[in-house]
């Protein structure tokens, strides 16, 4: 497994052998065409994600742990792409179950100095198709003062932080809950075992204010909810908009929201959900909500903020959009091709021999990482 992303003007790589508990991290810097692996001396495991909620926060962070004898020891890293600095932050203790089996440790960092901590853990399951009930334990840790709040907020401790998506410098989308759509398991899904799905639009300082004061619900703006029968995937967020699909398995319906995060305006579109074979996704391509539809080699984009189909490629795959610059993969001769198209007006400005197996294209102004 490897995946890649842009922070600030490096860019870092992450790879792991399949069935592996550890991955590596590298630092490449294309100005200086380098590469280095980061702290190699300091294991990093797979169940310890860390998830950086902070815009323009040039750092990246990674956590290890060590077995004692009654609990496990958790230290989370920060790794300054600037000075090719790797220190210490903080540490905590959980329970040696933690570390075991499929539960898991989530760290979001809300700010420079407060993580907030959610251990996840799984009982038994009815069977062996079904996820099993999970409980939730969450803590703020404040790295300055090296104190810690638990948090009571009862959204959080019922359904879990699924995941912190930064929008700006004072807002971030949370989602709470964990869909069973995206492993495709809804269809023996046991109410027992679902879990309220929530998508939230708040401030992180709000959020930081909630859990030190102890509230039990937080002061956040609802932008949709689903349970059982009802499954959210996880939110995108690109230009001004969050958008996500609200899967109904009883009616058999998708149905692809986008919301604009400034006006809280929503654009929704609806399909028949025809199988696990979905054919529709939904993009933003130069700040305009659109959903891809392919058919027969044939990719069509839907523009919704007018209604009209205004593009259309045959024979080629659409990758990424990157601002107002669109990349398809054309099979040339059994060689993979890189065609580049400009928005609006579909003009053609460049085609080169690439073999891509991934891609990152998340810094518009900086770069455009191809792989």
């Amino acid at each position: 497994m490897v995946r890649a992303d842009i922070i600030g003007n490096h860019i870092l790589e992450i790879c792991a052998s399949s069935g592996s508990s550890v991955f590596h991290a590298y630092d490449f810097d294309p100005d200086k065409n380098t590469l280095c692996e980061i702290s190699p001396e300091i294991a990093k495991y797979n169940f310890i994600s860390i998830r950086n909620c902070v815009l323009g926060l040039n750092k990246f962070y990674f956590a290890s742990y060590e077995k004692e004898s009654k609990a496990a020891k958790f230290t989370v890293y920060e790794y300054d792409f600037d000075n090719k600095h790797t220190k210490e932050i903080f540490s905590f203790y959980e329970n040696n179950a933690v570390s075991q089996n499929r539960n898991r440790v989530k760290i979001f960092i809300l700010s420079s100095a407060k993580f907030l901590v959610q251990t996840e853990i799984t009982t038994p399951d009815e069977s062996s198709n079904l996820m099993g009930i999970i409980s939730f334990d969450l803590a703020l840790y404040d790295s300055e003062t090296e104190t810690l709040s638990r948090v009571d907020v009862a959204d959080f401790k019922n359904n879990g932080i699924n995941d912190i998506i930064p929008v700006s410098e004072n807002k971030i989308i949370l989602k709470c809950g964990y869909s069973f759509i995206e492993d495709e398991r809804f269809d023996m899904l046991s109410e027992k075992e679902a879990l309220i799905e929530s998508i939230y639009l708040t401030n992180p300082a709000q959020l930081i204010a909630d859990i030190s004061l102890n509230q039990s619900t937080g002061n956040m703006t609802l932008i949709d909810t689903a349970y059982f029968n009802k499954c959210i995937t996880t939110p995108g967020v690109s230009g001004d908009y969050v958008y996500y699909e609200v899967v109904d398995i009883i009616n058999k319906i998708i149905s692809t929201t986008f919301v604009n995060i400034k006006t809280l305006e929503r654009i929704t579109y609806k399909k028949e959900d025809t199988g696990s074979a979905r054919n529709t996704v939904p993009l933003i391509i130069d700040n305009v909500p659109y959903i891809k539809t392919e058919l027969n080699c044939t990719e069509k984009f839907l523009n919704l903020s007018n209604g009209l189909e205004d593009m259309e490629f045959s024979g080629e795959h659409f990758i990424c959009s990157c601002g107002n610059i669109l990349l398809f993969n054309k099979p040339h001769r059994n060689k993979d091709r890189l065609r580049i198209y400009s928005f609006p007006g579909i003009n053609f400005l460049y085609e080169d021999q690439y073999s891509l197996k991934y891609i990152c294209a998340k810094n518009d102004e900086y770069y455009l990482y191809i792989r």
